[in-house]
């Protein structure tokens, strides 16, 4: 029962918490954190100062599974700063449109509230096939993300609404390159890094914690 705290909610009803959960929470967002800022942990470079995948992703798609929607959308939100943040400090023609928080936040947002029910009813759709339903939950999902940014992306970076010190670098590329590369390159090295690696770290924690649940409900 030690992993269990309980809080009191509006209307004199109590709700029952998993410490587990906010322990698990609170290291994904430090995991997070911790490849956004470390140099080729969090954003790979496929093409130095033009395209770089990221996995930062596959920790908000596992929290968001695991703990919820609501955890996802804070974790979305740690991933979405931490990568508007890193556009700012590291500037080039692939980057500075993403120090626009409706680039860089909004999408990583969407994908962690998202991903919790593509689960759920993929799961269904697969007549409970855990493993099935997790690979495409995380290729879906990281697609969704690829085509929310780009929708987002195209009007910004074609009216110049963004931030950039390196103007003649921008001017070089054109639009029609940047999007190719980010279509290309990065897309599908984020698709397969997450069909790969989130279900991968996933089942395992899964199995833990329906171990962990079934001893505590023998302590009950």
């Amino acid at each position: 029962m030690g992993l269990k705290v309980i809080l009191s909610l509006k209307g004199g009803k109590m709700k029952k918490y998993n410490l587990g959960d906010f322990v698990f929470g609170a290291i994904l967002f430090a995991i997070i954190v911790l490849m956004a800022f470390v140099p080729s942990l969090g954003f790979i470079p496929i093409i130095p100062g033009v395209a770089y995948a990221t996995l930062l992703h596959i920790p908000v798609l596992i929290g968001a599974i695991f703990l919820g929607w609501k955890w996802g959308l804070a974790l979305g939100l740690t991933f979405g700063i931490s990568s508007m943040t890193q556009a700012f400090l590291i500037m080039g023609p692939a980057n500075a449109p993403f120090t626009n928080p409706i680039v860089s936040v909004l999408p990583r947002v969407l994908i962690g509230v998202l991903a919790p029910f593509m689960h759920s009813w993929l799961t269904k759709a697969f007549k409970g096939r855990e493993k099935l339903a997790l690979f495409f939950t995380f290729g879906i999902m990281t697609i969704i993300h690829t085509v929310t940014v780009l929708t987002i992306l195209y009007p910004i970076i074609e009216t110049g609404w963004y931030y950039t010190k390196t103007t003649e670098d921008v001017a070089s590329i054109t639009l029609k390159a940047i999007l190719l590369s980010i279509v290309s390159i990065n897309s599908l090295a984020e698709i397969v890094l997450a069909v790969l690696i989130g279900p991968a770290i996933y089942l395992p924690l899964d199995q833990l914690r329906k171990k962990r649940n079934h001893k505590l409900e023998e302590e009950v």
